[in-house]
């Protein structure tokens, strides 16, 4: 029998107190303790190094020698060889939980908690919260650097490694591989031989979030111990295959693109009209969304995820700062792009699509333009072309409780509207209608979005991005006022 033992004291002596039972009654029993933590750097314990989640790689490698028939004692003497070349550091944002105990110390919330043990043990060191890319580095310092124990002997393996990332319990896959795409980054930075990733919870603490990585150097007898079938269900090899890097750009640094020549938007979709009105008209957009960032969020957050105001004005606050520098030209076509690029999520998506939408139908009907094709006819036009494509993307339509429903009840407007009154006193009562279509969205069955999926009897209040579009059809009307004044 070969017994693995995790340098601790309470474990060196349980199983030592197992061991010498079954030594008196016959057993040949060999014990290898094993100690990989590399938080302390180079600073010598009398106790010896922590046993982390690094003993997963020692039990691979002990269980492939078993099956090719080494016996105990070889199998011991070929992982004291080998435990040398293997560390381990861990990080988390929390302590462990320790049943009927609580937690076994007190970290704060902008903390973080370095080269902890697997038992509840506070590290060695504690960090402000910072980014993953901030918290590998420190990690792989310790483990990979210079000044690290495991420094010399990956130099005599050719900088040949594989790594172990272990979640310790309370990170999402999400988080983990967030940690692990970083780890090989910065790992590939440093000129370092990725040979194998092996990702998953190997070694657990009680609802610790954290993770702890290990490195080992390795050569091609090392990799073929590790690449032998194994079917235990905490090994993520279960189907046999080695875990070979993917040396794609996804997990590469790509070095950055030129950048793609700016389109002509005069070209492509200028207004030859209205132009300074239009700039206007985005200019008071811009400011009353941002005025109504709290209140939209909150509309949010009864229903979806609380930040409908919070894109809205951050985007808005990127596109002022565009008219500022007079970049923003008269084109639906430039807001399409810049929505797609700054403004994320489904908002993003959606405007984006409005946008080309009305770029594409102000290239088919400017030219129309005539006695019998007015200005009115273009923007009724313009809507109704974005409302079918929002439609067509989003399987949305007018009473689905969405920002349709403004936009449907100012075409509507525009259907009706008198074709001899001024300009602004048209934009005026089609912000009154885009206003009533979205007040109507109360008392709405939500049929799209996250609001469908909620007990009807949550919703009270009329949806954030009908609100959202009310606002800024409004924000068009008082632009429209602003120049019929001037006159």
């Amino acid at each position: 029998i070969l017994i693995i033992v995790a340098n601790y004291t309470g474990d060196r002596l349980n199983f030592g107190l197992a061991r010498e039972h079954a030594l008196l009654k016959g057993y040949k029993v060999e014990m290898f303790i094993f100690g990989e933590d590399v938080a302390f750097y180079g600073k010598g314990k009398k106790a010896g190094r922590r046993g982390l989640a690094g003993i997963s790689l020692i039990h691979k490698i002990a269980g492939a020698l078993a099956e090719e028939k080494k016996t105990a004692k070889q199998i011991k003497t070929a992982l004291e060889e080998y435990c040398g070349q293997i560390g381990t550091i861990s990080v988390s944002l929390n302590c462990v939980n320790i049943p009927g105990l609580g937690s076994s110390f007190t970290l704060a919330n902008d903390m973080l908690e370095l080269g902890l043990g697997v038992h509840g043990e506070a590290g060695v060191e504690r960090l402000k919260l910072c980014s993953a890319r901030d918290v590998v580095d420190v990690m792989l310092n310790h483990l990979v650097g210079r000044s690290s124990l495991l420094n010399d002997t990956i130099g005599r393996h050719n900088n040949r490694i594989v790594i172990l990332l272990n979640n310790t319990g309370g990170l999402s896959l999400f988080e983990l591989n967030i940690i692990v795409k970083e780890t090989v980054n910065q790992l590939q930075t440093r000129k370092l031989c990725v040979e194998r990733i092996y990702s998953g919870c190997f070694m657990t603490s009680f609802s610790m979030s954290g993770v702890s990585l290990s490195a080992m150097a390795v050569d091609d007898r090392i990799l073929q111990l590790l690449d032998s079938p194994s079917a235990s269900s905490a090994w993520t090899q279960l189907l046999n295959t080695p875990k070979v890097l993917n040396r794609s750009v996804i997990l590469q640094n790509p070095n950055p693109s030129p950048k793609d020549e700016t389109p002509d938007y005069e070209t492509i979709d200028g207004l030859k009209f209205g132009r300074e009105l239009f700039v206007r008209a985005i200019e008071l957009s811009c400011k009353a969304l941002i005025s109504s960032e709290k209140h939209l969020n909150e509309l949010d957050t009864e229903l979806g995820d609380g930040d409908c105001g919070s894109t809205l004005s951050g985007a808005s606050k990127l596109l002022l700062k565009l008219i500022t520098e007079k970049q923003l030209k008269p084109s639906f076509f430039q807001l399409s792009h810049f929505c797609e690029a700054n403004m994320g999520g489904t908002s993003g998506a959606i405007y984006s699509l409005m946008f080309t939408a009305a770029s594409q139908a102000i290239r088919a009907n400017v030219k129309r333009i005539d006695r019998s094709y007015d200005y009115i006819d273009l923007w009724r036009d313009v809507i109704k072309y974005s409302l079918q494509t929002i439609t067509q993307y989003s399987f949305a339509k007018p009473g689905d409780r969405s920002m349709l429903d403004s936009l449907n009840s100012a075409h509507e407007a525009l259907v009706k509207c008198d074709h001899s009154v001024a300009y602004h006193q048209i934009a005026k009562l089609v912000a009154q209608s885009a206003k009533k279509g979205a007040e109507s969205t109360a008392s709405m069955s939500a049929n799209v979005g996250r609001a469908s999926y909620v007990n009807k009897a949550s919703i009270a209040r009329p949806d954030p991005g009908a609100i959202a579009v009310s606002i800024w059809i409004d924000s068009i009307a008082q632009a429209f006022n602003e120049f019929a004044n001037r006159k």
